[in-house]
């Protein structure tokens, strides 16, 4: 991503002639993409969450299985709020009116014409936050025997638990993240237990058991699966569940992928919905290849079999510069899933690199809001703002994404690069000295470092020039090609003072 950005600095610097000139125009779509974004603009602005689904235009040239995105948007609907459960719990016999409500969701679910998985859209919202563990324990103190309750408490330590663990892969994950993973799980397995056995088909309750089994037991997974199959192999739900458990980072395997993706399609009839998981295992291949976009005409294959893996496949042609194409699917991921990041953030930056960044603008503070703790996020409405010439809430943004260590290098940069996008000289200066002395290795530093000081008539800039050119980085930073000649052109011309002095603290950047 770094790189991508990069690219963007130099578009503007050739676009403009100048580092201080004014933004390019705005590139134009095709006519067919113009029309495709016109319907998703429709689409976004409507409230009701199925209604939208239902609204966007359908992807360009899919092969997917007639009636999937309609079953899929079926389910975009919230069943039930945390605000609706904590008004009831607070009202006359309020567990047992929640029992009743989510016993008819479950019979709905084997009743002609069914209205499949709705009741885990009415359990979805006990995620791991300590609001809704909370209401999950008021309604087991009201309903004690309830197998609805049990299963809620339950839902919501086992959604704490992998919050607790992260998504990294076991290997990388701490030992106390583990410990706090399963000593979540254990508590949920005695409310599982008593739902599993007082009421069989309750489908939540065996999937968070194959949750558990994803990360901590084969055991638990396989009774888990064995109870939902017998309840309904039809649901999407749970074959989504057993593929994302299947999954190698987990300890399955593509060939485990492969045989669940055939169940899934031998019951397509019976549940459009299914079609949706039509080539998971060549997606999820192609996901987690380091180089994702060596794998995009894969994803896109997969992407066009069916309505999956359609953020990763934006994020693959994005990294090939197809800028149009990453909009299109990453607006398809959204309809899907409006709560991915991961596709608001690869539009955005889509949008920003086609200089539409007044749609690029709501796009990254949607990711921001989505994953605040993802640096990327915050870093890409930095980028926005900065070419929006918003430099005080571009600098805001990106001191958030240096919360993230994965971004704090790359945010600090544009902290500094805004300062000289700003013409502030000695505000330049200052950032890029007090970013040396973190990354004292860092091209970037030196460079506006180098020119802050040269501006300055400082004579510590001819040590600022000999260290840019010794770190500068124009693969990660075109740009750089052009100042390293600018910088020995300087240097040439402006023989260093005898009483030159250090330009910043070396920290061993010798």
């Amino acid at each position: 991503m770094r790189l991508d950005y990069r690219q963007a600095v130099l578009a503007l610097i050739l676009a403009t002639g100048a580092a201080h000139g004014q933004e390019p125009e705005p590139q134009k779509p095709t006519a067919q993409m113009q029309a495709y974004l016109d319907a998703v603009e429709r689409a976004e602005a409507i409230t009701d969450p199925r209604e939208r689904c239902l609204a966007y235009p359908a992807l360009p040239g899919n092969d997917w299985l007639p009636g999937t995105a309609e079953a899929l948007c079926a389910l975009m609907a919230e069943e039930i709020s945390l605000d609706e459960i904590e008004k009831t719990l607070d009202g006359e016999d309020g567990g047992k009116v929640l029992d009743e409500r989510y016993a008819a969701l479950l019979a709905s679910q084997f009743q002609p014409p069914a209205h499949r998985d709705r009741i885990f859209r009415a359990y979805d919202v006990f995620d791991h936050g300590e609001r809704a563990g909370r209401l999950a324990q008021r309604w087991v103190e009201q309903s004690p025997k309830s197998t609805y309750a049990r299963t809620a408490r339950a839902w919501h330590l086992v959604d704490a638990g992998w919050e607790a663990r992260g998504k990294a892969r076991m290997k990388d994950t701490s030992a106390q993240r583990v410990q706090r993973m399963n000593e979540l799980f254990a508590q949920a397995i005695p409310d599982l237990d008593f739902a599993m056995k007082k009421n069989p088909r309750l489908l939540p309750a065996c999937d968070r058991l194959i949750a558990i089994g994803a990360s901590s037991s084969d055991l638990a997974q396989r009774v888990g699966m064995q109870a939902c199959l017998k309840a309904d192999a039809a649901s999407y739900r749970v074959m989504s569940s057993l593929l994302w458990a299947e999954q190698p980072r987990w300890g399955g395997s593509l060939e485990g992928m492969r045989h669940l993706v055939a169940m899934a399609r031998a019951r397509e009839q019976d549940n459009p919905a299914l079609g949706a998981l039509r080539g998971n295992e060549m997606g999820q291949e192609a996901s987690q290849h380091p180089e994702r976009a060596e794998m995009a005409p894969v994803l896109e294959q997969t992407a066009r079999l069916s309505p999956s893996y359609l953020d990763a496949t934006a994020r693959a042609v994005k990294n090939l510069g197809r800028y149009w194409d990453s909009v299109m699917y990453a607006s398809q991921a959204i309809r899907f899933n409006p709560r991915s990041n991961m596709a608001y953030q690869d539009r955005a930056r889509s949008l920003e690199m086609l200089n539409h960044l007044d749609r690029a603008l709501p796009d990254a503070r949607r990711a921001e809001e989505l994953a605040p703790k993802d640096g990327w996020g915050a870093y890409e409405l930095g980028s926005v703002l900065r070419r929006l010439k918003r430099f005080e809430e571009a600098r805001a943004a990106f001191k958030r994404a240096m919360d993230d260590t994965d971004t704090r290098e790359s945010a600090n940069e544009m902290i500094c690069e805004s300062y000289w996008l700003e013409q502030n000289v000695a505000a330049q200066a200052a950032c890029a000295k007090e970013m040396l002395a973190e990354f004292p290795r860092n091209g970037e530093a030196w460079r506006l470092l180098a020119l802050a000081l040269k501006d300055l008539g400082d004579p510590g800039a001819h040590d600022a020039a000999e260290r840019f050119l010794a770190f500068a980085d124009p693969a990660n930073w075109t740009n750089h090609a052009y100042f390293v000649d600018y910088i020995k052109g300087w240097l040439a011309s402006k023989p260093k003072p005898k009483a030159a002095t250090q330009a910043a603290p070396a920290n061993g950047a010798k």
